[in-house]
């Protein structure tokens, strides 16, 4: 125990000393940091939220993953005149805010349906920031950990097999294991099994304790919470259930009893 807590003591030292000279610069695309997906079909027309990334500043409002974007202030999509490109939380989202004029902090008022009812919320719109560390290659964040090196030890031995920005990238790109597919209605599809989800979700807390070791930052809160809240997702919530509740486990038992019994009266009945 007291090798591991040296272990990270040394680690948090180390990336502290590693970025107190870094550097953060800040583009000029500005972006929502809202991924979605088109629902060419559902009523109204819009663009499903499926994940928010780690530093968009609408983590800060009221989105939720699941909500329907069906207008961004002023501009409310259609069906018949949509561009998927340009359209929040797509590849040329950019492109739409800086013919907008759109700068780092604005306001920005997304109209969504949910739950049968359309609501506003106001989120803020965020610059693509770049992060260097005092060697000059490019990190997570602020004091977070490098973004294509992998990660090693005091004794240059790999202890993860992906980089940190792999990592984060198969943690929310939406494929099969991902927080975005286990949150976006994951207990709707049929192959959905939730305990090897969380199996293998589970046996990624050691990264995420290094992280946060580590690399203490936005980047690594961000991502622990993250971790936590799919964790608790797939754990889901004990539930006592009265006998009655539970009187399906039997029933097929007591069934197949009856079926006996009146099968072997009508055999009887006939041989009379």
């Amino acid at each position: 125990m007291r090798q591991v807590l040296a272990l990270l003591i040394w680690m948090t030292c180390s990336a502290a000393a590693q970025n107190a000279a870094g550097e953060t610069r800040v583009g000029t695309d500005v972006r929502s940091g809202i991924r979605t997906d088109v629902k060419y079909d559902q009523v109204p027309f819009g663009y499903h939220v499926t994940w928010i990334e780690w530093d968009s500043y609408f983590r800060d409002s009221d989105l939720r993953i699941g909500d329907l974007i069906v207008g961004v202030d002023d501009v409310r999509y259609a069906r018949k005149d949509h561009n998927l490109g340009l359209a929040i939380g797509n590849h040329a989202e950019t492109t739409f805010w800086s013919k907008r004029g759109a700068t780092d902090g604005q306001s920005v008022k997304l109209i969504v349906y949910r739950d049968a009812q359309e609501l506003t919320i106001t989120g803020r719109l965020r610059a693509e920031r770049f992060y260097r560390n005092a060697q000059g290659r490019a990190t997570m964040d602020d004091g977070g950990p490098e973004r294509l090196n992998a990660e090693k030890d005091a004794d240059g031995r790999t202890l993860f097999n992906q980089s940190w920005s792999g990592w984060y990238e198969a943690k929310t790109n939406g494929i099969s294991g991902s927080y975005p597919y286990i949150m976006d209605g994951g207990w709707e599809r049929s192959s959905f099994n939730s305990r090897k989800e969380l199996e293998a979700h589970l046996a990624d807390k050691p990264r995420i304790d290094y992280l946060a070791a580590a690399y203490p930052s936005k980047f690594a809160d961000a991502m622990k919470r993250d971790w936590e809240r799919v964790r608790d997702y797939l754990q889901g919530q004990a539930v006592a259930l009265s006998p009655e509740a539970l009187e399906y486990r039997t029933r097929i038992e007591r069934v197949t009893q009856e079926v006996k019994q009146y099968s072997g009266k009508a055999i009887a009945d006939l041989e009379a």
